[in-house]
């Protein structure tokens, strides 16, 4: 899960009453809170965050999506 401190869509809040949840069912959950971000990699903070962000989100991607079929 991806937030940003100023995103006025979804509270920070939100995102981490979810992921404790999550842990507390047994997911695997990551969850990273960019401290300036907003909604989305296009209201990221700095150049850093946005590259994180994207990077973040292709690698789950390839990891959950990419599977050959058996």
């Amino acid at each position: 899960m991806l937030t940003g401190e100023g995103d006025w869509n979804v509270p920070a809040l939100n995102t981490r009453e979810l992921y404790y949840a999550m842990r507390r069912l047994g997911k695997k959950v990551v969850w990273v809170n960019y401290v300036k971000g907003g909604h989305g990699a296009g209201m990221a903070s700095n150049e850093a965050d946005f590259h994180d962000h994207w990077k973040r989100m292709i690698n789950w991607y390839s990891t959950y999506f990419n599977k050959e079929e058996e």
